[in-house]
């Protein structure tokens, strides 16, 4: 893992996250219409499959 979230930033709907890398402490905001929460190591995204790019890993999306 080389950031760490800080914030999901939007109201209604996610416009953003806040975001902080490991190695350097610097700070940055990427804007994004939607996030991925994965818990654990093994991702579940079966039900996924179809809506959106996978990552290598089965993860939807890859921000690290």
């Amino acid at each position: 893992m080389k950031h760490e979230v800080l914030e999901i930033k939007g109201e209604n709907f996610v416009e953003g996250i806040r975001m902080r890398d490991l190695k350097t402490k610097r700070e940055r905001e990427l804007e994004l219409g939607d996030v991925f929460v994965e818990i654990g190591l093994i991702s579940n995204s079966e039900p996924f499959k179809g809506i959106g790019r996978l990552s290598a890993w089965g993860n939807r999306g890859e921000l690290c």
